[in-house]
Order: structure tokens, then sequence, then C-alpha cells
């Protein structure tokens, strides 16, 4: 599994991406370093692309110690933030939906919105389309949807 984070303060959000098969090392690590960046700051939205995770090395007890993890760190500072996920796969989707159960069940704060694509999450977040300029490019994949309902 390979991940990045960008933290792009215009929009202000977070951006993890999670590649290959998932484990709960990587995805520990790469939230960590996310959450270490001087750039970033407590309470940017969160969003998690799981859409190239092709399969899950995360059994129910780890996936239910990281949500307990989760729900501590977010205790901690106070916050409720809202995480974004891509999840178009199966195996994405099915992280997801134990993340989000787990999460559920141990009145985590956190919210968590589930998106097939960057389209979706430009329209949940209300971002207007040259907000699209700020993404790293393997986030403009599906950019062309963007184009389509233009008027010529």
């Amino acid at each position: 599994m390979s991940s990045s984070v960008h933290v792009i303060p215009e929009l202000p959000v977070v951006l993890m991406h999670l590649t290959g098969r998932a484990h709960i090392r990587a995805l520990r690590s790469m939230i960590a370093g996310a959450y270490a960046l001087p750039e970033y700051q407590v309470g940017m939205t969160e969003i998690c692309d799981l859409s190239q995770v092709l399969n899950l090395d995360i059994g129910f007890d780890e996936m239910l110690r990281f949500a307990q993890e989760s729900k501590t760190v977010h205790d901690v500072r106070g916050i409720s933030p809202d995480l974004f996920v891509i999840a178009p796969t199966d195996a994405a989707h099915y992280m997801l939906d134990m993340f989000e159960q787990l999460s559920g069940s141990l009145d985590n704060s956190l919210r968590i919105h589930l998106a097939r694509g960057y389209p979706e999450i430009f329209a949940m977040m209300d971002w207007p389309e040259t907000a699209m300029r700020h993404l790293p490019e393997y986030c403009k994949v599906e950019g062309h949807l963007f184009q389509e309902n233009k008027p010529p």
C-alpha cells in the first residue's frame, strides 16, 4: 500500500490518498503524517480517497481499535470533523462501512460522507469548478465531467 497526503489551505482540506492493499499500520501512519504537517489545522475537513484500494487487510479487531483511536483523537481536540470518503470499489466500500458502523457504535463525533468520485465531493462541498486547480493531478481524472453541462 502506498499513500500520499496533501494539505490544501485554499479549500481548506487535507486530502489523503491510499492505493493498493490497505492495512491498518499504513492507514495510521498516513493520518498521523497528515496531522503532523505544519500547514494542517485542527478541524480541517478531511478527504480520504480510497478509489485505488484494491483489497483489504484490516480485520474487525484492528478496525475497532482504529475507530476507538479516532474517537479519542477527536474528543481530545474537541472537534466533530467532516470526513469525505471516496469509495467506489467493493474493497473501499467495505472498509468504510466497517469503520462507519464501529464509529457509530462508539458514538464518535466524526461525520462521515460517502462519495463515488470527485464530482460528488465538489457537489457536497459546494466548490466551484475553479477549486480543481488546487487539487493534485490524480484528482482530476474525472475533470471532463465538469465540462459536460456547460453551455456552448
